[in-house]
């Protein structure tokens, strides 16, 4: 079997060898040696740097463009802004950013599927998986049926002078086992065909091949497992009954067998061009040459590249919110509360309830990341540093964009700029790079195109490919903060 985390640690390794021996990438990323707190952050930066190096850089059209008049300086000013990108990009602990070898790739998922059709098991049901909520479908193999439920359709009726006097139901697995331990797990619960619960069944003894129970009520209600057969009949009018018993597992056939298969399914990940184009005229270029000294086509360069990736963080946002699958819940700041700390307390316990739900739906872990608007943004901030504590990246410095802005408890925090004052959203991050809600994928970060002189317009093309697969839309709840 590939030891994929194996394969992934001498990607990164590898990746990162290849920058250390070209002097003209090893510069760019030894800047980031402050911003970059584990190895695996270097070697994702790594593997980004690579790609453009053997993309761009190296190929016949980035040399081209290094020694075309209209180019003029544009790689060596893209290098500080590629190298910047990934320790700067403010979701990179949101979701999951993966470099990419190649322009496809494929997220292989297994999961664990029910193989035989018995009782209330269908045939291709999910039994377990990471991605969806975990429930277990089937029986036991060890013999243990814990609450088999028997519908009105189940039972037949033996009547007397018109009047039902049994109803008879077929258990789905048999021999029955009646030892002292088999016994301690028989229980019957029966509805009548009147509404009335039956559940104070106790067994009595064994005899003529069936196990005989009795309720405490009197009249008592009577009942019999025949062990053969494992046929259940119910003294009167019953439409429904669950059952709990033991059966003799070495009669066990394959259809009785509980099994299940793995279902594999690769899905692919396609690293799509992206394109903003810019243009100016020759003339705002010749008054900011002379004017300021300014060379607009590096200004512009780094302008675009800037907004370019504004839109990236944006359409990644945009795209959660608006694709989420969990179901939406209300957050209730307490107004009526006076002591802070029961306050804080009520919002937190609020808070790990909607991340325990994260936790059900995906099978993974709870939820620890918080997306905000304006209003429990306030009341964050509100709050003193024992209880919330400040990212660097909110000080004040004039930039209002998407990025995280602090922790409380176990969440990290961050601010989106155009979420609706009284929104938010809940998702989770984990260790591992598939836990995440959303995958990116950087194939090639952005690049100029080179610029084209018509009549007095001057045009520009800014290209990058990305993949993008919001996984685990289950994992992400809006929340409305009240």
């Amino acid at each position: 079997m590939i030891d994929l985390n194996k394969k992934f640690q001498q990607r990164i390794a590898d990746s990162m060898e290849f920058v250390s021996r070209h002097s003209d990438v090893a510069g760019y990323s030894r800047v980031s040696d402050a911003d970059l707190q584990t190895v695996e952050e270097r070697g994702i930066q790594a593997g980004i740097l690579t790609q453009f190096k053997k993309r761009v850089m190296d190929s016949e059209e980035g040399r081209a463009f290094i020694t075309s008049n209209n180019y003029g300086p544009y790689l060596p000013e893209l290098w500080p802004i590629i190298t910047a990108w990934y320790p700067e990009f403010p979701l990179k602990e949101l979701i999951s950013v993966q470099d990419m070898e190649q322009d496809l790739a494929y997220i292989i998922t297994s999961e664990l599927l029910t193989a035989t059709n018995k009782a209330d098991t269908i045939k291709g049901e999910k039994v377990e998986t990471p991605a969806g909520l975990r429930t277990i479908h089937g029986r036991y193999p060890t013999g243990e049926i814990f609450g088999e439920e028997l519908v009105a359709d189940d039972f037949s009726y033996t009547e007397e002078s018109s009047v039902v006097v049994s109803s008879e139901a077929a258990l789905a697995y048999y021999p029955i086992l009646n030892d002292d331990e088999a016994l301690l797990a028989t229980k019957i619960v029966a509805i009548t065909n009147d509404d009335t619960t039956v559940g104070d069944f106790e067994y009595v003894n064994t005899s003529d091949g069936k196990m005989n129970f009795a309720s405490r009520a009197t009249p008592a209600q009577t009942a019999t497992i025949e062990l053969a057969t494992g046929i259940i009949s119910i003294r009167g009018n019953f439409k429904a009954a669950t059952v709990s018993y033991v059966w003799n597992i070495e009669y066990a056939t394959d259809e009785n067998i509980p099994s299940v298969v793995e279902d594999m399914k690769m899905v692919p990940l396609i690293a799509k061009p992206r394109v903003l184009a810019m243009k100016w005229t020759i003339f705002s270029e010749y008054v900011k040459k002379k004017q300021f000294g300014i060379d607009i086509r590096t200004q512009t360069t780094k302008r675009v590249l800037d907004l370019l990736y504004q839109y990236q963080v944006r359409y990644i946002l945009d795209r959660m919110y608006n694709g989420a699958k969990g179901t939406q819940v209300t957050l209730t700041i307490p107004t009526t509360i006076l002591d802070l700390n029961l306050k804080v307390q009520k919002v937190l316990e609020d808070l790990n309830v909607i991340s325990q739900t994260i936790q059900t739906n995906t099978g993974r872990i709870e939820g620890n990341c918080l997306v905000i608007g304006n209003n429990l943004k306030a009341f964050f901030e509100s709050l003193p540093d024992t209880y919330y504590k400040k990212w660097q990246s909110n000080s004040d410095y004039g930039f209002n964009g998407p990025r995280k802005i602090g922790t409380i408890g176990r969440y990290t925090v961050f601010y989106d700029d155009k979420l609706a004052n009284d929104k938010a959203w809940m998702t989770y991050r984990g260790a591992q790079w598939y836990d995440a809600a959303f995958y990116l994928g950087m194939f090639m970060p952005v690049a100029p195109t080179d610029a084209i002189n018509i009549n007095i317009n001057v045009r520009q093309a800014f290209v990058e490919m990305c993949a993008y697969r919001y996984d685990k839309p289950m994992a992400v709840i809006p929340i409305t903060v009240a």
